[in-house]
């Protein structure tokens, strides 16, 4: 298919490339600058099949991302046959590439952009608490399930202490062991008792995990199953 085509002799919406110069091209995994000869030339040997207008030159370059080929960047011309040169060539070669990493960069942007919608979705599904805490242990965001089981509100907890929020004075000290030892890269698994924001006391699961990118620490996350 064609996703960009501009011609002043011919129009397509789709060609079978497979029997053209594009993808002769293709197939040998190299740039082609071609006159008109030597173009009849690969026609005469079979090697491809003549489409539309005959060009005087034709110059073509892979469209790659990373070493995979997922195209073709072709132009012709059909009057000069010295319009293009090796310089072109090469100029194209460049424009193909950042054609490539634009490619690549976008198609990154939106697999992330699936995967935050993922996550956003478990996030706030989850029929257990989970709070995203800083390595100080201050709430960056929680869920819905916090909100209902310990009655604040997110923009309530938001940026105060986990530990002020939830931990009953009897447990403090206990609270701000585990929220350090997560802070530190270690990972925590207990039972204890919070309380909600009326001070009833609640026995939960707690997990708290830390969270790496790239070797380094970022947001520590709990999850509390009552």
């Amino acid at each position: 298919s064609l996703p960009f085509f501009i011609d002043e002799k011919d129009s397509f919406t789709e060609i079978p490339a497979k029997n053209t110069l594009t993808g002769y091209m293709i197939r040998n995994n190299k740039p082609i600058l071609m006159k008109n000869e030597q173009i009849e030339e690969l026609v005469r040997m079979s090697e491809i099949k003549d489409y539309g207008t005959p060009s005087k030159i034709w110059l073509g370059v892979p469209l790659k991302i990373k070493d995979e080929t997922i195209g073709a960047l072709v132009v012709q011309h059909y009057e000069n046959e010295n319009a293009y040169s090796e310089r072109d060539l090469e100029f194209l070669e460049f424009v193909s590439n950042q054609i490539g990493l634009s490619i690549e960069t976008k198609k990154a942007y939106d697999e992330i952009q699936i995967e935050k919608g993922y996550f956003e979705q478990l996030f706030e599904n989850s029929p257990e608490t989970i709070v995203l805490l800083d390595t100080e242990g201050h709430v960056i965001k929680v869920n819905s399930e916090f909100e209902r089981l310990f009655g604040y509100t997110a923009k309530e907890a938001l940026g105060k202490k986990i530990d002020d929020l939830i931990a009953p004075e009897n447990v403090y000290k206990e609270a701000i062991a585990i929220t350090e030892k997560v802070g530190k890269g270690e990972k925590v698994m207990v039972e204890t008792i919070r309380q909600d924001k009326n001070g009833k006391k609640i026995h939960v699961s707690i997990l708290g995990t830390p969270i790496e990118i790239g070797g380094g620490q970022v947001p520590l996350s709990q999850l509390t199953g009552a």
